[in-house]
């Protein structure tokens, strides 16, 4: 037995006889819908979140008071 190692061509017409169709892939998509809205998510809650405009007030940078010594 012999084996070649040229592999065999199919003649044009076989080719033409083939239907081809495109790939479907929704999973795909989901994936782009759900990245999709966590990103306007988080858009949304830097443009609406209070607490992330502008600088912190001078309360809240101050270190904790000393358990109640007078120091």
């Amino acid at each position: 037995m012999s084996v070649s190692a040229q592999p065999r061509l199919h003649e044009p017409d076989d080719l033409s006889r083939l239907k081809v169709v495109p790939a479907r892939h929704p999973w795909r998509w989901v994936g782009v819908v759900v990245v999709f809205v966590l990103v306007a998510q988080f858009v949304h809650g830097l443009a609406t979140n209070p607490g992330g405009t502008g600088r912190r007030s001078s309360s809240t940078s101050r270190p904790p008071p000393s358990c109640g010594r007078s120091g």
